[in-house]
């Protein structure tokens, strides 16, 4: 029997927590809201923003740049998001992720 401890994080990639002003495009409408954790495989802002799990959405911010996304998520707290890139555009999406982290997290 596989048992998982509550403390164990099977997340792929490690998060990091910030509180950094963002924006969401919604069928091309733009939101503002927070973005308050974020990984190489995806984010979750808080804010006001009415989506519904498996939506597109492109998440902006300072030091990251437009990033596709895909609503995994909602809840009382705010929106979790998958980035779904592969090949170059992963690699491209470290780099800008990278740039944000040493902008927002290690200064």
């Amino acid at each position: 029997m596989f048992t998982v401890r509550e403390d164990t994080d099977l997340r792929r990639h490690k998060r990091f927590e910030t509180a950094t002003e963002a924006r969401v495009s919604v069928d091309g409408e733009w939101y503002a809201c927070t973005l308050s954790n974020i990984s190489g495989g995806g984010a979750f802002i808080e804010g006001s923003v009415e989506v519904q799990p498996g939506q597109a959405v492109v998440l902006m911010a300072d030091d990251l740049g437009l990033v596709a996304a895909t609503v995994q998520r909602v809840d009382r707290e705010g929106v979790s998001l998958t980035f779904g890139v592969s090949g170059p555009a992963r690699e491209d999406l470290t780099d800008r992720l990278t740039a944000f982290l040493n902008a927002h997290l290690l200064s």
